[in-house]
């Protein structure tokens, strides 16, 4: 569930409180899945642990292995998001903006790839730039990453 505050000219105009609808929330509460970028039998799971806003969007999001989850100004669920068709697989729930260049930095992971973590750059434009896939020893929960000026910093812990 995403709740949200409209904020204007200093006084809260609305508050909401929205499901985000993915296929397996749809299950339990009834009602129609959103449309989704991907096959019928692609991992997603409720994306309940953060929400981003990228290249004018707003997206739920979650780790280990589920799509984001774009969601409308009025944060009612509007599709399982591909990022315009740019996203490999799986996406992050704390994603790094670059505060220099607006990208933001990715880890992803997914218990399906078994000893490897993918790092993904998503331009400005809300497309992924890049995919660098990282092996890894045991299949690690990659909570997080940091970024510098130069370097993406990987937390292989055990």
């Amino acid at each position: 569930m995403v709740h949200g505050i409209r904020l204007r000219d200093g006084k809260a105009e609305w508050y909401r409180n929205r499901w985000v609808r993915t296929k397996e929330v749809c299950d339990v509460l009834g009602g129609t899945p959103p449309p989704s970028d991907w096959p019928a039998d692609h991992p997603s799971f409720s994306a309940n642990t953060s929400v981003i806003g990228h290249a004018g969007r707003t997206y739920a999001i979650v780790e280990a292995g589920s799509p984001p989850v774009e969601l409308s100004y009025d944060l009612d669920t509007v599709r399982i998001s591909n990022l315009d068709g740019t996203l490999p697989m799986a996406f992050s729930a704390h994603p790094k903006r670059d505060p220099r260049t607006g990208e933001l930095h990715v880890m992803t992971y997914w218990w399906g790839w078994g000893n490897k973590v993918q790092y993904l750059v998503v331009g400005v434009d809300g497309r992924v730039r890049r995919t660098v896939d990282i092996d890894t020893q045991g299949g690690p929960m990659l909570h997080d990453l940091a970024i510098t000026e130069k370097y993406a910093l990987v937390f292989d812990l055990p």
